[in-house]
């Protein structure tokens, strides 16, 4: 029997330290610097530098590598991968961002991979919304859950499906309605049906709480089993960047 494979799941808050937010910079390339200093709004900033800096940092430690001299490709939809003399190296990985929170999920191995993180809020339409991007059969789940519970059911089935899209590389442009997932939050692995030819495969779709208030889901298309260890990015973070 083989083991489980691993698939590490790294949180960072965006409330940190100015000096480290700046010291984010000396790890980026001139392309990623510059595509800072677009976003007007100095969260956006913030929470750019910091991801892609523990992206860096993470994919740095292991592939023995300095976090600066790391190379990415994107995918037609935007989805980036290792490039450059990195691009044979057998690593996955995906980045998700939610109400100041960032989540890596990264894995040694080809497999597609996609992560979401959500920030839990109890103001959302969620019958509105399952009405427009949910599934049917999940719209009729969702209404039948009492009132006080539907955020989380509400979540847990978003993250779900927004992970196994990003693990395709297509974003909601695919379509949410096209499968169905099961959307009790206490589950550690969602049920997944669905016709579609892009989901013949085996997929793996698993739920975590990285933090108080916060619903993530990973999607991996590999039928396997996995083992998901979850990490704090900060003290990496520090390491990568010389804080």
């Amino acid at each position: 029997m083989n083991a489980p494979q691993t698939i590490d799941v790294w949180t960072l808050a965006h409330d940190q330290d100015a000096a480290l937010v700046s010291a984010c910079e000396k790890v980026l390339s001139a392309e990623e610097i510059a595509r800072l200093y677009r976003f007007k709004p100095e969260h956006k900033r913030r929470e750019f530098a910091l991801s892609r800096a523990m992206l860096r940092g993470v994919l740095g430690e292991m592939l023995e590598a300095r976090p600066v001299d790391l190379e990415f490709a994107y995918g037609n939809k935007g989805k980036p991968a290792l490039g450059g003399k990195f691009v044979d190296a057998s690593v996955s990985f995906n980045l998700s961002h939610s109400g100041g929170m960032t989540v890596l999920a990264v894995t040694r191995c080809e497999a597609d991979l996609g992560v979401d993180i959500e920030r839990l809020r109890a103001d959302v339409d969620c019958i509105g919304l399952a009405s427009r991007f949910f599934s049917s059969s999940e719209s009729r789940e969702l209404a039948d859950i009492p009132a006080s519970a539907r955020p989380a059911a509400f979540f847990a089935c978003w993250t779900r499906k927004e992970a196994l899209v990003k693990s395709l590389g297509m974003g909601i442009v695919f379509g949410l309605a096209e499968f169905s997932v099961s959307m009790d939050p206490a589950e550690s692995e969602a049920r997944l049906a669905s016709d579609h030819p892009a989901l013949a495969g085996a997929w793996r779709i698993y739920s975590i709480s990285p933090e108080p208030g916060y619903l993530a889901a990973v999607a991996v298309g590999d039928p396997g089993d996995h083992t998901i260890r979850q990490h704090d990015a900060a003290p990496l973070l520090r390491r990568a960047v010389g804080k």
